[in-house]
């Protein structure tokens, strides 16, 4: 039985694929076999209080916490400038027929 995590991510214009999502995807399959994403739209305030609306790509993920720790520190090396990353441990996960 694994975990089910989830990951936000900066996605591109419209949610395209971009290079730094195709290589995050093809990371995450091998790492753990595949993962379900979800286009989203996030909105916060920054420091100045001006509120930001970004698309953001959700990806949940069934693994271990320890791939989850190597998918998140590949978020930090494939988007830099971010300055965090939403993460979450959902529960446990399973796959049903």
């Amino acid at each position: 039985m694994s975990n089910l995590h989830r990951i936000l991510v900066p996605a591109g214009v419209a949610n395209a694929l971009t290079p730094a999502t195709a290589l995050f995807e093809a990371y995450i399959v091998k790492q753990v076999g595949g993962f379900t994403y979800t286009a989203a739209r996030g909105a916060w305030a920054d420091d100045t209080g001006n509120v930001i609306h970004e698309p953001i790509a959700q990806y949940d993920i069934a693994c271990t916490g320890a791939q989850f720790n190597s998918i998140i520190e590949r978020a930090r090396k494939l988007w830099p400038k971010e300055q965090c990353f939403f993460a979450a441990h959902i529960g446990e996960a399973w796959l049903t027929r």
